[in-house]
């Protein structure tokens, strides 16, 4: 029987697969370090007009909206995601974030917080930017509802709402958030598409 103080030597095949775990690891690692970095050099482009979001509400609002975990996890599409909706896939961890996953295997609620809160600046602001450049013209409380909407879907989809983008570019608020509630995405989303039409209704 082998002691607390003894290790049996590994078999070359098991030497084999651990190295092979590790260097997965290691291109992973490398990938999301890549990923993250190539955002970073996009840069973030503030809207035309002046915008005044309460990112401490927004980071609250979407940790109840989206959910938040401090470990790897895939999401409903089968994508490593982590803390609030963050796709590593897509987006990688700063390198100091990434440290700390490592050293805790889990992130700390501050650290979920300023991936949130980089998220929002980096692709939620630069969606809307694209789809809606005037968004900074509405309400805080609109401006917020369309941080929200565009850090569900992204810009690709979010384009797609034609009539929705018309409606407040005439400045019909009402129509808009039936255009939001007459979609997919408010099927998809439940109360949350309730509690955001409502918003956009009160402004």
């Amino acid at each position: 029987m082998t002691s607390l103080g003894e290790f049996t030597p590994l078999s070359s095949v098991a030497r084999g697969l651990l190295k092979q775990t590790h260097m997965k690891l290691f291109r992973w690692l490398i990938e999301v370090l890549k990923r993250f970095n190539q955002k970073g050099e996009e840069g973030v482009v503030m809207a035309e007009q002046g915008t005044g979001y309460r990112m401490d509400k927004l980071i609250q609002e979407l940790t109840v909206d989206e959910g938040r975990k401090a470990f790897p996890y895939k999401d409903t599409k089968g994508i490593w995601t982590i803390g609030v909706g963050h796709n590593l896939e897509a987006n990688g961890l700063p390198p100091h974030i990434l440290l700390a996953l490592l050293q805790r295997v889990g992130l700390s609620d501050a650290e979920m917080d300023e991936l949130l809160g980089h998220d929002i600046e980096t692709i939620a602001v630069p969606a809307l930017n694209v789809v809606f450049p005037e968004w900074g013209s509405e309400t805080l409380e609109r401006q917020e509802v369309l941080l929200n909407m565009a850090f569900n879907m992204g810009a690709t989809v979010f384009a797609t709402f034609k009539k929705f983008w018309a409606a407040l570019r005439r400045g019909d608020h009402p129509d808009a958030a039936v255009e939001m509630m007459d979609s997919t995405w408010s099927g998809q989303v439940g109360v949350r598409a309730d509690r955001l039409r409502a918003r956009m209704v009160e402004g």
